[in-house]
């Protein structure tokens, strides 16, 4: 059922005019900051507790900040998982592109690290759209239907997903970086692979320590 109701939730978002993209955004992410209470209330302890000058008045406004950038996002990749033509303004800055390349001139292949940040899967769109050959490392999903689903949803956005608990997974890796690739993992969550507890916001987190293996 959920499988069946997130597909059909899927095709009536990807409907949105992108005019009402931004409003519609604001509706579900204020509608999500006060229903979802349990991840709201622990956004706005954790900035607390990592800023040392942060203010609860200041943290809430960031928190619904967060929820509304999501839900904007989600509706972004909903537009983008229908029409692959479809393509959000995105910016890159030219020292970004500069420090790329330089990468790429190497001939060694890129690691490229990020996290839940900013909308990942747009990201790594807007990278393959320019031609630049990107596989990510990714999860799969506890449904093989949504692992297939996203799978060639994202393939045919020029994005090539590498799934970890896949047989020969370490190969296509560095497969990919002996090619050239962009090779991109997202690192802000626990996962059970090999990690590291590095400081993160004055506490200690569980850091995947794949992305350095491959680099060193």
């Amino acid at each position: 059922m959920i499988y069946y109701f997130a597909r059909a939730m899927t095709w009536i978002i990807a409907f949105t005019p992108k005019f009402l993209v931004p409003f519609y955004g604001l509706l579900i992410g204020k509608f999500a900051y006060f229903t979802a209470v349990k991840l709201r209330d622990i956004a706005i302890s954790q900035l607390m507790e990592s800023y040392q000058f942060m203010t609860r008045k200041r943290a809430i406004v960031i928190t619904r900040g967060l929820f509304i950038h999501l839900a904007i996002s989600v509706i972004e990749l909903c537009r983008m998982l229908r029409d692959k033509n479809f393509m959000p303004s995105v910016s890159i800055s030219k020292s970004s592109m500069n420090s790329l390349n330089e990468a790429f001139q190497l001939n060694k292949g890129v690691v490229f690290i990020t996290g839940h940040i900013g909308n990942w899967e747009l990201m790594a769109a807007k990278l393959a759209g320019m031609g630049i050959p990107v596989f990510t490392v990714a999860k799969k999903s506890y449904d093989k239907r949504f692992t297939v689903y996203l799978m060639k949803k994202r393939e045919s956005l020029g994005v090539n997903p590498i799934y970890r608990q896949s047989t020969g997974a370490p190969i296509k890796m560095v497969r990919a970086l002996r090619k050239n690739g962009l090779l991109g993992f997202l690192i802000d969550q626990d996962t059970d692979v090999k990690s590291e507890f590095v400081t993160f916001f004055n506490r200690f987190a569980s850091t995947p320590s794949g992305a350095a293996a491959f680099a060193i």
